[in-house]
């Protein structure tokens, strides 16, 4: 994974603000397009179904999305739409904020578990 940045939806099927938050889930593809952001991969959480990923990772309340570069995850806590998400994923962090991230486990070992469950919640 090295440097590769995976931003995390963690949802709950059963969570309202979840299913209002999801289509513009859905826009984050063209999104991050329109930010000109190739660097930057989605995945998606079903914390009902592997809910030990949330809560490794700090997760409890949804939806929660968090971005990852490395071993390094920041909250996004932004206006839930696909344009504001998409440009704080975008925006270019520099190291120091990278490193005065939460250090977490993230992807290896986020990735890894990710791998485990069913191909339709990795991403979109």
């Amino acid at each position: 994974v090295g440097s590769d940045e995976w931003l995390l939806l963690f949802f709950s099927p059963a969570c309202g603000a979840c299913q209002a938050f999801w289509p513009e889930w859905e826009k984050m593809p063209a999104a991050l397009e329109r930010e000109q952001n190739t660097r930057t991969r989605l995945g998606v959480v079903d914390a009902d179904a592997a809910a030990e990923i949330g809560f490794r990772h700090g997760v409890y309340g949804y939806p929660t999305l968090l971005l990852f570069r490395g071993a390094h995850m920041l909250e996004y806590t932004g206006e839930r739409t696909a344009a504001a998400t998409a440009a704080f994923a975008s925006r270019l962090l520099s190291d120091d904020e990278w490193t005065s991230a939460v250090d977490r486990p993230g992807p290896p070992s986020l990735v890894a578990s990710l791998r485990r469950l069913p191909e339709s919640m990795l991403e979109l």
